[in-house]
Order: C-alpha cells, then sequence, then structure tokens
C-alpha cells in the first residue's frame, strides 16, 4: 500500500480513503479483489474465491470494459467499474446514465441485462 493524497493504493491502482480505512483495511480488501483496477472504496463485493458463480461480458459500454454479475442463493451483484448493485439498481442506473434507448452503450448494457435474466430463469 501507498498513501498519496490522503488515499491508500494498491498495486493496481484501487484505493480507499484515509479517513475511512486504516493501511491494514485497505490492504485485506485489496487482498480479496480479482481483476479489480482504478476502484474506489469498494468493500462490499462477492469475494471470487468464496463464490465463482459468474457471468463476465465482453468489453461493452463507454469504458470498454467487462462487467461482472456474481450469483448466490439470496442475490444477484452486479460490478461495473465502480458501480456496485443488485442487477435491478444496475438497469435503473443505466436508464439514468443512457436515457435515449437508442443509444448504443445503453443497448450494449442492456442486451447483457437479458443474457443474465435468461440465464437466471433457465437455472
Amino acid at each position: 500500500m501507498k498513501k498519496i493524497n490522503n488515499k491508500w493504493y494498491d498495486d493496481r491502482g484501487n484505493n480507499w480513503n484515509c479517513d475511512e480505512y486504516t493501511e491494514e483495511q485497505a490492504d485485506k480488501l485489496s487482498k480479496t479483489l480479482n481483476n479489480c483496477s482504478r476502484c474506489s472504496g469498494c468493500s462490499g463485493c462477492f469475494d471470487c474465491k468464496e463464490n465463482p458463480e459468474r457471468i463476465v461480458s465482453k468489453p461493452i459500454g463507454s469504458r470498454k470494459k467487462s462487467t461482472t454479475v456474481y450469483f448466490n442463493e439470496e442475490e444477484i451483484q452486479v460490478v461495473c467499474g465502480c458501480f456496485h448493485g443488485t442487477l435491478e439498481e444496475f438497469k435503473n442506473q443505466v436508464e439514468e446514465t443512457y436515457p435515449d434507448e437508442k443509444n448504443q452503450y445503453r443497448q450494449e448494457y442492456s442486451a447483457f441485462i437479458e443474457k443474465v435474466e435468461k440465464y437466471r430463469r433457465n437455472e
């Protein structure tokens, strides 16, 4: 961990505010992350090692990065950049960010959401 501008940074650029996290807490959270980079303050993800059931998109959206959906028996969690939340919250965020239904990025995210919903129905 390196301390830069009141944030702890790991070697992948993930960071945690020093006012909210000790160096030890940030280091512990960093070790639970899998393929995460440049996220800030993340602590709500499923641990990929403990919950390997997931779907990863091809690079989509304005960032042209993968979106990952994690499953457990109770819920579905979406991780897209620094967004972490339920599938419903993700749908709402996509619609809010891209209000035009014809927007390319909205269509990409919507197609991925449909794929996830179809997968869950067929389980």
